[in-house]
């Protein structure tokens, strides 16, 4: 336990009170010795802080039973404190989930880059346009295919024999994580907006990608 001076209102361990007074004193000493000391000493008894958003020690205080405690500094926060707070769980929160959204959807983009992801849309409508046709008997000409047709080309060079076919196959194959991808990035969307739209730090916390996907 601490003690006090309470003249001063200094904290003191028993060896400073011993070369203040000249008096040798225990570890420990017995309160009743430390209230006969001059100044008298005390103990002070533990408390509890009180509530509140911003609690401070402010010195010590002798109770109506004379007993010494902590005395609290206890005020609301100020309408920039709260403002910063918000701010802070807003750009934490949104970090989260860029970070849950990057995990969830990764393995679906495994190695391709990202400038090759911004043409899956344009690839996967030329594929579905084309294979429409096929499955309409392959009657009159051909949808343009402009992105595939230059794709194609690309991963032929000048030995291979892959068809347009052959490629649309693989790129319908590919929408399923396509769509996954775009219904992930979709979330994380709803994810921010919900983000910016929060009132409270708790409300910013609250938005979660688990709680988007399960929602």
């Amino acid at each position: 336990m601490m003690i006090i001076n309470t003249e001063t209102l200094e904290i003191e361990s028993p060896r400073q009170v011993s070369q203040a007074t000249g008096i040798p004193l225990p570890r420990n000493p017995p309160a009743e010795t430390l209230a006969q000391l001059t100044p008298p000493r005390a103990y002070v008894v533990e408390s509890e802080p009180p509530q509140g958003d911003v609690v401070e020690p402010a010195g010590f205080e002798q109770g109506e039973d004379g007993a010494w405690r902590q005395a609290w500094s206890v005020r609301e926060f100020t309408a920039e404190e709260r403002a910063a707070q918000l701010e802070q769980a807003r750009a934490d929160a949104l970090a989260r989930l860029n970070a849950d959204y990057d995990a969830a959807a990764r393995p679906l983009l495994r190695e391709y880059p990202e400038i090759e992801r911004l043409s899956w849309g344009q690839q996967q409508r030329e594929a579905e346009a084309y294979r429409a046709w096929q499955d309409a008997g392959s009657e009159g000409d051909a949808p343009a295919t402009p992105a595939l047709a230059a794709i194609l080309d690309g991963r032929n060079g000048n030995t291979g024999d892959e068809t347009l076919a052959q490629l649309v196959a693989a790129v319908l194959a590919r929408a399923e994580a396509f769509i996954a991808w775009q219904t992930f990035t979709g979330i994380r969307q709803r994810g921010e907006w919900a983000i910016a739209d929060a009132q409270t730090p708790e409300e910013a916390r609250g938005v979660t990608w688990e709680g988007l996907v399960g929602g």
